[in-house]
């Protein structure tokens, strides 16, 4: 558990990003994760660092900024509130729960209620298909 003035700092910068539209994730830790078209960008706002293919250096909130618009936006992660401000859903997972809609109409209520086998099923199926729907955004960005 982050203490007060982390999590603080963690929140202004998340705040800052969604302002300026660059989508993150952020970990129990308080790292925040940017996917770039080149690589993944790393923040840790609790002692202004960045990490970007393994080499950390000094910056604050504007320094990732320019770095992750100089790399290019993804796209990949969308910002969900799950708890106390954190974001944890990438596009793959999006895809996934919405694919789960319809797939859960597939099956009889006693089936979805019922065998843990049914759920899990459902589950690998929802994620095959947001995988298949992240393979045709790929194609079709060429």
């Amino acid at each position: 558990m982050l203490s007060d003035k982390k999590q603080e700092l963690v929140s202004i910068a998340s705040k800052h990003l969604n302002t300026i539209g660059i989508n993150h994730t952020i970990d129990v830790c308080g790292t925040i994760t940017i996917q770039t078209k080149q690589g993944k960008v790393i923040y840790y706002p609790t002692k202004n660092k960045i990490q970007y293919k393994g080499t950390v250096t000094p910056g604050g909130i504007d320094n990732v900024k320019n770095l992750v618009e100089s790399l290019g936006l993804s796209g990949e992660a969308i910002p969900q509130k799950i708890k106390d401000g954190m974001t944890c859903m990438t596009l793959r997972d999006y895809f996934a729960a919405q694919a789960m809609g319809s797939l859960v109409k597939q099956f009889d209520t006693h089936v979805i209620t019922g065998d843990p086998v049914h759920h899990k099923l459902v589950a690998t199926a929802a994620y095959r298909m947001a995988d298949a729907m992240m393979k045709a955004r790929e194609n079709n960005n060429d």
